[in-house]
């Protein structure tokens, strides 16, 4: 086996996006957070439902702030962190061997010890290292060979010292 792979993609906006929003799934906080706004517009639809109140145009956009509150906040901090953050930015590289992952960008070198992931998990396209609760290091999966997404997984399975989730079909 083949103790490093080299991973180079660039990393769009909605690709970005999507791992943001899977993201918050692994954080208990962000799930309830996440769910005091849409839970709030629910409310105010049954409450108008009960009382026989016709929405009119105001309150349908309220309500649907409401509902798509994380959506839009995740969409609009992505945007502005993207766009003024030069770490954001450019083609990055992700270089995994024995040590841990190594990522390489246009204004940033930096390099994580397995020791510091607390967890590997893949979900929906994308290969999660977790380094604090909500925070990770995404994959795009579409970015690997099937070839080389099967070496990094024994790669992970071999160096990781916590929690891994692995799925094993392939791309």
């Amino acid at each position: 086996m083949n103790e490093r792979i080299e991973v180079k993609f660039p990393y769009p906006y909605w690709t970005a996006y999507k791992a943001s929003l899977l993201a918050l799934l692994y954080s208990p906080y962000n799930i309830i957070i996440s769910a005091v706004f849409p839970l709030v517009g629910l409310y105010a639809i049954y409450l108008c439902i009960k009382h026989h109140h016709i929405l009119g145009p105001i309150e349908l956009l309220q309500l649907s702030v409401a509902i798509f509150f994380t959506p839009i906040v995740t969409a609009f901090t992505l945007f502005l962190s993207r766009r003024s953050n030069k770490l954001s930015q450019g083609v990055r590289t992700y270089i995994f061997d024995s040590e841990g992952l190594h990522v390489i960008g246009d204004a940033f070198n930096l390099s994580v010890r397995w020791l510091a992931i607390s967890r590997v998990t893949e979900l929906a396209g994308f290969m999660f290292f977790f380094v604090a609760p909500a925070r990770a290091h995404v994959i795009p999966l579409e970015a690997l060979t099937s070839d080389s997404l099967h070496q990094l997984r024994e790669i992970v399975r071999r160096y990781a010292l916590k929690s891994i989730k692995l799925n094993d079909r392939k791309v």
